[in-house]
């Protein structure tokens, strides 16, 4: 049986797993997170809108939003492995933004199940 220990060091690992496996892009050509959020503000975009809630989960997770031929990529910078100089920038569209939180849930899910024995 696994210690509590063990089963902490695995989650983590696998939630790394999942994190890591958007691919890496480029950053874009033009940032301006700035002009992406007022052109959100002047929309009128509502707390209780999805978009502002995406906005704001994905601000908490470090991701930053960046209009790239008027199309909204969340962007997000980690150093890259071995190095604590380096950085690596990862921009993803907000379906596969979507698609990553699903697919780590998911993975969370069924390492938590119990896994029974066959009958």
């Amino acid at each position: 049986m696994l210690g509590t220990e063990m089963r902490t060091m695995i989650i983590v690992s696998v939630a790394a797993l999942t994190a890591c496996a958007g691919q890496p892009s480029n950053p874009p050509a033009h940032y301006a997170p700035e002009a992406t959020t007022a052109a959100l503000a002047a929309a009128g975009a509502a707390p209780s809108d999805p978009l502002a809630e995406r906005l704001a989960a994905a601000k908490k997770l470090g991701y930053t939003v960046v209009n790239t031929d008027g199309e909204l990529l969340y962007c997000r910078s980690d150093l890259k492995t071995g190095s604590h100089v380096q950085k690596e920038t990862t921009c993803l569209t907000a379906a596969q933004l979507d698609h990553l939180h699903d697919q780590s849930r998911l993975d969370l899910q069924n390492y938590l199940k119990p896994n029974m024995p066959p009958k």
